[in-house]
């Protein structure tokens, strides 16, 4: 398990030193561990501790102590271990500071749920007005697209500020992956769309965005970004890169001579031989896959006439999606929901081997696939071409 927090000294100084503590016990009078930390402007005042040791199933409160202040208290819980009947998870995705006040993460935080899955787009590049809405004064900081290491701290920062988020964060434990905008628009491993040469190689901005973010984040260091988490006989939950990893370029349309190549890659090789693996060694009942962008097929042509499918999502690497659609039928594996960021909408998919041929939406024939879903529960726009596997 791990715990997050930061020190902001009121003066500069070189390094901080501090104490934390974590109990079954809202007032701590039994510890079940402590320890000592030392941060410093390398890590932006970050702290995060990786606490061994702690018993499945339970809800834990910690707490640190630096420069003579108590944090508030934090609470967490730990995954179950053997026979589980059930999880709740609250699935977020796409906060924009300036589209308002984030009110549904105070709605999780007031919820009891086991965890909450965070499928990207923590936070926006965008500087103020680039994307956004600047009505009830919410403009972001600083006030221009961010760039360097620095532009990445201030962002996260202010972000920090959220009485919704810093509520959620303090009630429920997090699983988080990024999408492109913790680094620029449409990102992937050697570019993105929302990055121009005038602002320095690409790939020093995807580095100073990748340190902010685990600068930032309650997340383990050290490994591969994608990752698996169990929860028991019930489930596995299993968090894709779909960004940096392996991502190549993604087509400008689908006449491109290269667009089905087996060669454009969503996940990357190494990747998605270890998501196969994944699927195929797992012994708990549901696999729970964190998601990007949609995974089923869209034909949105009613609403953009001139860009029928959104090439940034899987629909711009069909050949990669179709191995993973045959290899969950070829292996029979039950049980698969993809959970989905990004798309600012809410969705509900059945997704089958050839969605428009040979598919009967009414019984599910030839489906190997449950379900995918995007959250969040709104609907803003009407009109798409409703596909039988659309539901």
């Amino acid at each position: 398990m791990v715990i997050w927090t930061r020190v902001t000294p009121a003066t500069a100084v070189l390094d901080v030193e501090g104490s934390w503590e974590i109990s079954e016990y809202e007032d701590f009078h039994e510890v079940a561990a402590r320890g000592a930390f030392s941060t410093s402007p390398s890590n932006d005042y970050t702290v995060k501790i990786d606490v061994q040791g702690l018993q499945p199933a339970r809800y834990y409160y910690y707490r640190f102590h630096a420069l003579d202040a108590t944090s508030p208290t934090g609470r967490t819980k730990t995954a179950p271990a053997g026979d589980t009947d059930s999880l709740k998870f609250a699935v977020v995705s796409c906060s924009n500071w300036e589209f308002g006040y984030f009110n549904a993460y105070d709605c999780i935080a007031d919820r009891e749920v086991d965890v909450v899955l965070h499928l990207g787009d923590f936070i926006y590049e965008y500087g103020t007005g680039q994307y956004g809405d600047s009505t009830i004064g919410r403009t972001v900081l600083p006030p221009f697209e961010i760039i360097s290491l620095r532009d990445y701290r201030t962002r996260y920062s202010q972000y920090r500020l959220d009485e919704g988020l810093r509520n959620l964060s303090a009630r429920h434990p997090m699983i988080s992956i990024w999408d492109d905008h913790e680094i620029a628009n449409n990102s992937y491993s050697e570019g993105a769309q929302n990055h121009q040469d005038d602002e320095g190689p690409y790939s020093d901005r995807r580095e100073a965005a990748k340190k902010a973010y685990y600068e930032w984040l309650p997340i383990r260091e050290g490994g591969k970004h994608y990752r698996s988490f169990n929860y028991g006989s019930l489930a596995e939950v299993i968090m894709l890169d779909e960004r940096l990893e392996g991502r190549t370029r993604p087509p400008e349309s689908t006449s491109d001579t290269s667009y089905a190549s087996p060669d454009r890659h969503m996940l990357g090789e190494e990747q998605l031989s270890w998501f196969e693996t994944r699927l195929i060694d797992s012994t708990a009942q549901w696999k729970v896959i964190g998601n990007q962008v949609i995974f089923s097929e869209v034909d949105q042509s009613r609403v953009y006439p001139k860009s029928p499918r959104n090439l940034d999502s899987w629909d711009g690497y069909p050949a990669e999606r179709k191995r993973i659609v045959a290899y969950i039928r070829d292996k029979r594996i039950d049980d698969i929901i993809f959970v989905t960021g990004d798309t600012h909408a809410s969705w509900a998919f059945e997704v089958a081997p050839d969605p428009m041929h040979s598919y009967d939406a009414m019984t599910g024939v030839r489906l190997p696939l449950p379900l995918s879903l995007a959250p969040p529960v709104c609907r803003r726009r009407t009109g798409m071409n409703m596909k039988p596997q659309i539901r």
